[in-house]
């Protein structure tokens, strides 16, 4: 995939500026996120990246939730994971 470009090594030494921002974040106890982790309850942030291709321009990455993830979580349970605990800054 060189984008039109005959010379496809530039892909790989061209320099990108990679930002991270916070959208918000969910608690969630630590037991359910992390093996072996403790029941106490933890903040996971929702974060995504602006990448800035000097040629592209920017470049928005979020993956947001997969769909495995809505179809593997029973109903009840991410009912009460995603409940009131979820929050948009």
């Amino acid at each position: 995939m060189s984008h039109g470009s005959k010379n496809k090594t530039h892909l790989f030494n061209t320099k990108v500026k990679v930002t991270l921002f916070e959208a918000g974040s969910c608690t969630q106890s630590e037991s359910m996120t992390i093996r072996g982790g403790e029941r106490r309850s933890i903040r996971i942030p929702a974060l995504f990246a602006c990448i800035e291709h000097p040629r592209l321009g920017p470049i928005l990455f979020d993956t947001g939730y997969s769909q495995r993830f809505f179809t593997d979580t029973p109903f009840s349970l991410l009912a009460l994971s995603l409940g009131d605990s979820c929050f948009l800054h």
